[in-house]
């Protein structure tokens, strides 16, 4: 049993990242476009696709409808202007702060983002930032692929992910301008329990991941990339961290969900259900050494309503690996003294 600390990420620490955040200019019919240019399709106010050139001299050629001159990289919103006129329903981006804002009434203009609620709603976090937000069930869309760069300020040694859609993982460490670690996992996967599912069985993604063999260097650069060839990809969460041992996971873990939705019926017995989403949850005792307990209780004070990525099992190739998996917070963390050489913990784990 580990769980895994993660580090905040701030815009310090995000040394690049392909998922778009501020649009690049409007695209203009007549302008010759170089290699490598992007341009930004739509209206101010609503989503903004953006598109990367693929050829030199791209000269009349429609975004939208020419795909071997352009490639789809993204959307995202207009950055605030407050010189410029918002209709009700209006989306802009604050890319200081990475929060997103709906306009509230029409001729909205001059009215400060953070400080005018009658003129501007808060929506959330915007898309490039969503999978590094912890606290909240937000993800990181993009067409194709995405990847981000970090540069940790400590000594990291695990990396987790979760919430994924992805066909494929890659992780990339680079210390000294070389390339010191690097793995490629693939998401894709089928249980086949005969024949039958053996030709016909649909093909599932793993929705997390965790490494725990990062070599810990100071001042490395950590790349992380997701990818989707035929469609887009996904990311609920990623941290990374150093992470701590919590013992040996005993027989008889549980798996379980928190069930959100409510039936009413009438007097009939009929009934209306609201459906909502169900949250995962994981029950674990482990027995963990004497000499690690003031660890178990150092990180038990720290992840004090704060979330982690827990991982029930060390063999993450197991089948039961991925159900002990979850970004999360405990519910219960108890540290029972239990035997001279040895504690036993019990862990009760909410998503």
């Amino acid at each position: 049993m580990r769980v895994t600390p993660a580090i905040p990420i701030t815009d310090a620490i995000i040394a690049s990242t392909t998922v778009v955040e501020i649009p690049p200019a409007a695209y203009v019919g007549g302008n010759p476009y170089p290699l490598g240019a992007t341009v930004s399709v739509g209206t101010v106010g609503q989503l903004l696709t953006v598109y990367l050139s693929l050829q030199a001299d791209n000269v009349d050629h429609d975004p939208a409808s020419s795909p071997s001159w352009w490639k789809n990289i993204g959307t995202t919103y207009a950055v605030y202007d407050p010189g410029f006129s918002y209709a009700a329903g209006d989306m802009v981006i604050d890319p200081v702060a990475h929060l997103i804002y709906e306009s509230q009434q029409a001729a909205n203009s001059g009215h400060a983002l953070a400080t005018e609620p009658t003129w501007w709603l808060k929506k959330g976090i915007t898309n490039s930032r969503a999978m590094f937000d912890l606290l909240r069930n937000t993800q990181t869309t993009a067409p194709g692929s995405l990847s981000v760069t970090f540069t940790p300020p400590s000594r990291v040694d695990s990396l987790a992910l979760a919430g994924v859609a992805a066909t494929a993982a890659e992780a990339t460490v680079r210390f000294g301008g070389k390339t010191v670690y690097s793995t490629v996992k693939k998401l894709i996967r089928r249980e086949v329990s005969g024949w039958r599912d053996y030709f016909f069985a649909p093909f599932t993604i793993q929705s997390g991941l965790v490494l725990y063999d990062l070599p810990p260097y100071i001042g490395a650069e950590i790349t992380i990339t997701l990818s989707a060839p035929n469609g887009s990809v996904a990311c609920g969460a990623v941290g990374f961290g150093s992470s701590v041992y919590l013992g040996v996971t005993q027989y008889d873990p549980e798996s379980d969900t928190l069930n959100f939705s409510t039936v009413d019926r009438d007097e009939f017995g009929k009934a209306e259900m609201t459906p909502i989403r169900n949250v995962p949850k994981a029950s674990v005792k482990t027995i963990l050494d004497k000499r690690l307990v003031n660890k178990a209780r150092a990180v038990r004070a720290a992840l004090d309503a704060t979330p982690a990525f827990w991982s029930g099992l060390d063999d993450l190739s197991h089948p039961y690996a991925e159900a002990l998996f979850l970004l999360g917070f405990y519910r219960k963390f108890t540290i029972r003294l239990a035997d001279y050489d040895a504690a036993e913990i019990t862990l009760d784990l909410e998503e």
